[in-house]
């Protein structure tokens, strides 16, 4: 039976090291950030793994998306800005 990760090509859960990469903070930080949003789920009477987070509900918690596609489209802002000032000069 294929695991969470062959389905859908992606882990389920992040470490503190992609945490600290996507947040752009230090990874002791990120292990600070882990364990709170890890109370919070254990509060909801959620099972969590000390280190990681659900990446469902890290996304969540920080862009307001489940999937990333808010952090993503950041990463494309500066293109987005780039297109709407080449607009702003053709006028």
């Amino acid at each position: 039976m294929p695991g969470i990760k062959e389905r859908t090509g992606e882990k389920m859960f992040m470490r503190a090291e992609e945490v600290a990469t996507v947040l752009d903070v230090s990874v002791p930080y990120a292990y600070k950030l882990i364990r709170r949003l890890n109370r919070e789920l254990a509060g909801r009477g959620c099972f969590v793994i000390a280190g990681r987070i659900d990446r469902k509900y890290f996304y969540d918690q920080f862009y307001g998306t489940s999937d990333g596609a808010a952090h993503k489209t950041m990463a494309n802002e500066e293109d987005i800005d780039n297109n709407q000032s080449v607009k702003k000069e053709d006028r």
